[in-house]
């Protein structure tokens, strides 16, 4: 039984590697890193997970954000966020006041998880809702959904 179970497992990775090679030739950009262990589960979701020019749903977080709900008064250094990559499912929210935390990626590309490092999180901020229009980023509720609008 092992024999045929490893016989399975070669055939799904030559499927994918000329899955991979064919996306490679239309253009798309692929950067997939995977082992015997790894589950065509997972290869899939790390193949997929991004828009059709190849960007990862992190990358399209990345960016300059501002809180517009200020505008007309009360606006400080809080309220201008820099999310940058920390590696492929972690992202850093920094504001201009110096503050940071982290945000961890979900299943769900609108659902960020707010690190416990948020000096909001023990007062009920633990998720970030990410407005996407189509497969652009516009924007991210924050602390107390208030709605940071992408700059860049």
């Amino acid at each position: 039984m092992k024999n045929n179970f490893s016989i399975v497992r070669i055939k799904s990775l030559i499927l994918l590697n000329v899955s991979l090679a064919l996306l490679v030739l239309s253009g798309c950009k692929v950067n997939v890193q995977f082992s015997w262990e790894t589950t065509a589960d997972q290869l899939i979701e790390k193949v997929f997970d991004g828009d059709e020019k190849g960007n990862s749903i992190v990358d399209s977080i990345v960016g300059n954000y501002e809180n517009h709900q200020y505008d007309s008064g009360g606006k400080n250094d809080w309220h201008y966020v820099t999310i940058s990559r920390i590696d492929d499912t972690t992202l850093q929210w920094r504001n201009r006041a110096g503050r940071t935390w982290t945000l961890q990626t979900t299943k769900n590309r609108e659902i960020l998880k707010v690190g416990k490092d948020c000096p909001y999180f023990d007062d009920g901020h633990t998720t970030a809702t990410v407005i996407w229009d189509g497969n652009q980023v516009s924007g991210i509720l924050g602390p107390w959904n208030e709605l940071y609008e992408k700059s860049d």
